[in-house]
């Protein structure tokens, strides 16, 4: 059976822009909303050594290794949020867009990040997407 959606997001202005203080975690979190990470979080976030790149913390006693992820050029994720659930399946939805941003924190438990994790080899598609379905003009003359 198909279920047929109707999404309307609504910018309501210029959303905040949030540059860095988006973060991926590797566990899963039973709660909406937000957090927050600037007072529990970033003041334990620090430089690993010998590379700078990298970024080490820890949640709840668990080591974690991170590096900031710039979003593919041209692009800049969003935050969304639904003030309104639906009553049924096929009822048109609203969804606000509340900041958006351009990068992100991507964390690993207790290993940096690398392009073989899921989430980093999925923004690679980006650049393949484009190139496929780019126009291209190869006519010789």
């Amino acid at each position: 059976m198909a279920i047929h959606m109707k999404y309307s997001v609504n910018l309501g202005g210029e959303p905040g822009v949030m540059s860095s203080s988006i973060h991926h975690m590797p566990c899963q979190i039973h709660a909406d909303g937000e957090a927050s990470v600037s007072k529990y979080f970033k003041p334990y976030i620090r430089k690993q050594d010998g590379n700078e790149d990298v970024l080490c913390a820890s949640f709840r006693g668990y080591p974690l290794m991170g590096k900031i992820i710039p979003l593919p050029q041209g692009y800049r994720g969003i935050v969304a949020q639904e003030n309104v659930k639906p009553m049924t399946e096929g009822a048109e939805r609203n969804i606000h867009v509340m900041h958006t941003f351009t990068s992100f924190t991507y964390w690993n438990w207790d290993k940096p990040p690398c392009q073989n994790d899921a989430l980093l080899s999925a923004l690679d598609w980006v650049d393949v997407s484009e190139v496929l379905h780019s126009t291209t003009d190869e006519s010789n003359g």
